[in-house]
């Protein structure tokens, strides 16, 4: 469950579970070709660190969404500096099997969005948070249609808001939850590609003209 993200020193951290443990690790590279590095395991209680996603918050500083498979809660490990020796492990959902397949970007507000399955009712979810540290926020329930919000994927629209790619289990296909607001109190979930059973693994990004790619 590697992700990796380019800190503001534009050097690699690598976000990954240790299987043999069952932890949350970062891998921090020294420079920008990785030759050397230190590995820092960030949470150890229970069984963690699974469908990790890193991102850079505005500080400089990485935030690592993950899943809690002991409690089958969404989490996020909040760095406190930009080679996070220190910082502290957040619980942000806990009502029923959620935190699946997370994914995890920063809003234009300096506050992260993690993108995530709720596998007690198969919807796709996004936590809102309210601020850098994520230590209030809001849960949000966009796509509940099937068997819908495997392999998430979140980035930001050049608008300001998120959008989601996911696979619908249900019927095969990729689709890609667009809000329309940055705290995607609304939206619109669209159909992409149908032909076949497609959309695994999905990833999104924005291009320079401000569309997504999946």
């Amino acid at each position: 469950y590697t992700s990796v993200a380019i800190g503001d020193d534009g050097n690699p951290v690598i976000s990954h579970h240790d299987d043999t443990n069952d932890d949350l690790e970062l891998y921090v590279c020294d420079d920008a070709a990785c030759s050397s590095g230190t590995n820092v395991a960030l949470e150890t209680t229970d069984s963690v660190g699974w469908w990790t996603s890193v991102a850079i918050g505005d500080d400089g500083n990485p935030v690592i969404s993950h899943t809690d498979s002991t409690n089958n809660d969404l989490e996020l490990y909040v760095c406190t500096n930009a080679t996070c020796s220190s910082g502290a492990n957040v619980t942000l959902e806990t009502d029923g099997l959620v935190g699946k397949y997370t994914s995890v970007a920063i809003g234009d507000d300096g506050n992260p969005v993690i993108s995530h399955q709720d596998s007690t009712n198969y919807d796709l979810e996004l936590y809102v948070c309210t601020n850098a540290t994520c230590s209030s926020g809001a849960n949000v329930t966009l796509e509940t249609a099937g068997n819908v919000g495997e392999y998430t994927s979140v980035a930001i629209g050049d608008d300001g808001n998120p959008v989601i790619s996911h696979y619908d289990d249900t019927n095969g296909d990729l689709e890609l939850y667009v809000c329309a607001d940055a705290t995607c109190s609304s939206g619109t979930n669209r159909l992409l590609e149908s032909d076949g059973n497609v959309g695994y693994y999905t990833s999104v990004a924005i291009g320079d003209d401000g569309n997504p790619v999946i």
